[in-house]
Order: C-alpha cells, then sequence, then structure tokens
C-alpha cells in the first residue's frame, strides 16, 4: 500500500510557482462559490481539492486522475478485505502520527507517536463511504484519497480508541472531511505547525478541531485562506542558546538549487558578504534535495559543508549570521537571536515572498545577502 500511496504523490514536484496573493484569493473565492450546493461532510475538502488543482499544471492533475481511477476499485477490495484482520487494542487516548512532533506538544499532552496503518473500512464507515462515492462527481483522485483517509482513521480508532489524534497536514485537503468524520465519534482532529508557511492555495479551507501556530500572524494569514478552527499559539521551539559558542560565520541553509550556475551565483554573494562582514562561510545542504553539483562547486571553492547530522538548534546556535531565502530556519535563528540574511540573489522571488506574507518579510528584523 505504501508504493501505491507514492505513485499518487510522485509528480507533486512538478508544482508550478505560486501565483500571487491577489490571484490565490480570486481561486479562493471562486472555489468557496462553485461548492456551496456541497454536503457539509464534503463542502470543505472539495474546496481545497478545487483550489490544490490550480497549483499543478493540467496534465499533471490528469495523471493524478488517471492513476486514482485505475487503482480505486482494487484499493476499496483491499481496504473490505482487511477488514477481517485481527487487531489488538492497544489503547492510547492521545496520539500523534509525525514522528518529528515538537517535545513541547509531546510533554504537555502526553502524546504518543504511531505508524500510519494501511487502514480498513468497517460496517460503521459505509454511510461516509457512500455519501465519497454518490456526491463527488468524476473526481477519481479525490475519492481515493477520501475513501483512504477513513479507513486510516477507522483501524486507528479500533486499535487506539483515541480522544485526540495529533497531525500536520494543512496541506492535506481530505483531512477536512476527517475532521467531521472523527468529530462523531468525539474524537478532536489537531493539527500543528511543523515548518514555516506563506499564503497558499494548498492550506485553503482545512477544517481541524484545532490549529496550534507559532504567531498571531499565521492566525491572520489561515483565516483569510478560509481555514477553519481554534486557533491555539506554542512556542517554535524551547532551547538554551547560551550553551553553545558562537562561531564567527554565515551559515546558508540551501533549499535545494535548481541548476548548477544559480548555485554559483549564490556562493558568490555568499563570499562577498563574507568578505565585507570579515566572517567565514559554512553551507548546509538541504537533506532530501542536495545535488552532486553544490558539493563539488563548495569543496571547490574551499567551503565548509556541515553534515546534516548537526543538530539544526545546534546549528543555528553556533552561528553569527543565518542565511536562507525563505526557510523556517530564519524563523528559528529569530527567537535564538541571531543576524538574519535573507538570499535574495533572485530578486523577484522576494517580491513573490513578500506578497505572500512570509513572516520574515512581514514582522522580523533582517538584512539582504546582495545590497548593490
Amino acid at each position: 500500500m505504501g508504493f501505491l500511496s507514492k505513485i499518487l504523490f510522485l509528480f507533486s514536484s512538478l508544482s508550478m510557482l505560486p501565483p500571487s496573493k491577489k490571484k490565490q484569493m480570486e481561486i479562493i473565492r471562486n472555489a468557496e462559490r462553485n461548492n456551496t450546493h456541497v454536503i457539509p461532510f464534503l463542502r470543505n475538502s472539495r474546496s481545497q481539492y478545487e483550489t490544490q488543482s490550480h497549483y499543478f499544471n493540467e496534465s499533471v492533475w490528469m495523471i493524478f486522475n488517471v492513476v486514482s481511477f485505475c487503482m480505486l476499485i482494487p484499493v476499496l477490495l483491499l481496504l473490505c478485505a482487511r477488514a477481517f484482520k485481527r487487531t489488538q487494542k492497544n489503547l492510547k487516548p492521545h496520539v500523534t502520527l509525525y514522528a518529528k512532533t515538537p517535545k513541547f506538544l509531546v510533554m504537555n499532552h502526553q502524546l504518543d507517536y504511531i505508524k500510519k496503518p494501511t487502514g480498513f473500512i468497517l460496517s460503521r464507515d459505509l454511510k461516509y463511504i457512500s455519501k465519497i462515492l454518490f456526491t463527488s462527481g468524476f473526481r477519481p483522485y479525490f475519492v481515493l484519497r477520501a475513501i483512504w483517509k477513513i479507513a486510516v482513521y477507522s483501524e486507528i480508532m479500533k486499535i487506539y480508541e483515541p480522544q485526540q489524534i495529533w497531525v500536520t497536514q494543512e496541506m492535506v485537503f481530505e483531512s477536512s472531511l476527517a475532521t467531521h468524520y472523527l468529530a462523531d465519534f468525539k474524537i478532536e482532529h489537531i493539527n500543528f505547525m511543523h515548518g514555516d508557511l506563506y499564503f497558499s492555495i494548498k492550506e485553503a479551507f482545512g477544517t481541524f478541531t484545532k490549529f496550534y501556530v507559532w504567531d498571531d500572524h499565521f492566525i491572520k494569514m489561515m483565516t483569510e485562506q478560509k481555514v477553519q478552527a481554534q486557533f491555539v499559539l506554542f512556542p517554535a521551539l524551547e532551547f538554551d542558546a547560551s550553551r553553545v559558542s558562537e562561531k564567527n560565520v554565515i551559515k546558508y541553509y540551501a533549499q535545494g538549487t535548481s541548476n548548477k550556475d544559480v548555485f554559483v551565483k549564490i556562493v558568490e554573494n555568499l563570499k562577498k558578504f563574507a568578505a565585507k562582514n570579515e566572517c567565514g562561510i559554512v553551507v548546509r545542504l538541504h537533506p532530501n534535495h542536495k545535488k552532486q553539483f553544490e558539493i563539488e562547486i563548495l569543496n571547490e571553492k574551499k567551503i565548509s559543508i556541515e553534515p546534516n547530522d548537526v543538530q539544526i538548534l545546534n546549528s543555528i546556535a553556533e552561528s553569527r549570521f543565518v542565511c536562507s531565502e525563505y526557510s523556517s530556519v530564519l524563523y528559528e535563528a529569530s527567537l535564538l537571536g541571531k543576524q538574519l540574511v535573507v538570499d535574495n540573489t533572485f530578486p523577484e522571488r522576494i517580491e513573490l515572498l513578500t506578497d505572500l506574507d512570509v513572516i520574515i518579510f512581514k514582522k522580523l528584523k533582517h538584512v539582504l545577502l546582495v545590497t548593490s
């Protein structure tokens, strides 16, 4: 089943650059208007599905639906067959599906991490499955993911009998219908931030019992995006930076570079900044998106590469300057009192990110990597 899930997201990297906030607001208003007739159980999920379709080119979205159509009956049969699987009770009142849930939340809410199961469909789920099948129109991708979500939560409910399920699924369009499903069984569906967010139709219409966020900036932004939840503020981190010795370096947190020429330009700008501020340079490549040419260029320029196994908060704390384009490390660095440097190698991207309410450009004191 894990392999089938990967097929659905195979093309997620092909999503287009986000449109302007004005354009996204227009998409949100249209989606809200187009789905007023949809039953409440599905309305916000359908609206989020519609807004997310604008984030991908049409051919990619069509592939999602074609693949899902081919998978629908086999997956349904599998989920129904798994209902006969023997399960052993393992009562956990507060569970989280995210392995890296912040310690603050784990400790304060006594959360137990559980691995997301494959799921199964029980007789109690049939009324929800029928609503999805018969009121969703011809949207195989929506139907498949919606049914699968119900099946996953059905298995969690049977094994763990939770009172709360904690997730990081603001970009998962079927989460809203899952919130309605869980509410019928008096279970809270709670979402929490795990990285910086900007204004995006990917999150529009998300619905949760509660949504834990780092700053009131995000509450305002989410409200504009028609996200429905009781918002709760929680600390982004708990860390004593005073126990870490600061080094005179600018540390650059790469987010995955599109090509060699782009990275060369960024490195040249880092060298100019370091020379001007009389500091060294350290680069931390993204663990999931590092490229061989990045390593080769840094070695050629004799620039240190920080191993990814260095704990991220220790990494930030020991830096004099923390530099990135819009990574959440900039927000974390601001909380640790570090000097923030925004990589504005491509100013047109910074203009777009400012328009999309990225918090560093709206609230946090920073300087630019390139000043002339």
